[in-house]
């Protein structure tokens, strides 16, 4: 059993592995070595596209399965299974495909999904991931060429630069993958037959010694699913960011003595003025 940010973060180990080989395709390709770059650098923008496809749908399944949870039993919901994980194994469709299957209401949002993270969109993303990794090659290039380095010491830089692409892509994915699915668990959050039970969010997090002190404070923050607050302090608050948000139901507002006159007051673990995200960092420019 799990819960919704817990799940998020057994998502968030899974397949980084595949954008460090897609941003070393583009690398070999710069080398004349495997897929032209053109090529390789289409597929590194599919890749993150459907990464992020499938993230915001897995939000959006996991949204509908709390909900069901706490209209039937009316409780707060707790720990529900992990059914639907991003799977390597599958490809893009056959994994589409099961997401529907096994929740049909998403099978409009899946559409609508598709339509927000346009090909022009990723492709504008690929291109400064492929900049950054790019950068590092033509660097040590640069370095052989104006040092006279021996062959093997290129061909060390090159393993670096392996070794860093690993890492940028792990950032890459982590942060995408959390931005997706909790944009989509915030906008599924908007349907007229959800939105009568879920009144808001609880923003949660893994509490151990990986975690930034901006992100610990707001652990616990109850908020409306419009208020202002998450216009600013929405996960992922930072690279690498592991929090989530867990929705309120209107049952357990009333338990807590939030609602008033039908809606949900907030109740902040610290001001609002002190809940804020890591410095510089902006969930439109992840890459």
């Amino acid at each position: 059993m799990i819960a919704a940010h817990k799940e998020l973060d057994r998502f968030l180990d899974k397949n980084a592995f595949i954008f460090s080989e897609a941003l070393l395709n583009i690398v070999r390709a710069y080398y004349g070595v495997g897929k032209s770059i053109p090529d390789a650098r289409k597929d590194l923008a599919e890749l993150i596209r459907n990464t992020m496809i499938l993230s915001d749908l897995n939000g959006r399944k996991r949204l509908w399965m709390e909900f069901d949870h706490v209209k039937n039993h009316h409780a707060k919901f707790g720990d529900l299974p992990d059914t639907t994980p991003i799977a390597p194994t599958l490809t893009f469709d056959e994994a589409v495909t099961d997401l529907i299957t096994r929740e049909p209401r998403l099978a409009e949002s899946a559409a609508e999904v598709s339509r927000m993270y346009s090909v022009d969109h990723v492709f504008a993303m690929a291109r400064s991931a492929e900049q950054n990794i790019t950068e590092r090659a033509q660097k040590a290039i640069e370095k052989f060429l104006t040092d006279n380095t021996p062959a093997e010491a290129l061909s060390k830089s090159i393993q670096d630069i392996g070794g860093f692409s690993q890492a940028y892509a792990d950032t890459v994915y982590r942060t995408n993958v959390a931005t997706a699915y909790n944009a989509g668990r915030m906008d599924q959050a908007q349907d007229p037959d959800l939105s009568e039970i879920i009144v808001g969010f609880r923003y949660e997090g893994i509490d151990d010694a990986r975690t930034r002190h901006n992100h610990r404070v707001g652990f616990g923050t109850i908020a409306a699913t419009d208020d202002p607050l998450w216009g600013k302090f929405k996960p992922p608050n930072g690279y690498n960011c592991r929090c989530g948000l867990e929705f309120v139901s209107r049952f357990e507002a009333e338990r807590l003595g939030l609602m008033e006159d039908g809606k949900l007051k907030p109740r902040y673990s610290v001001p609002p003025s002190q809940l804020n995200p890591d410095p510089g960092f902006k969930t439109e420019s992840l890459f």
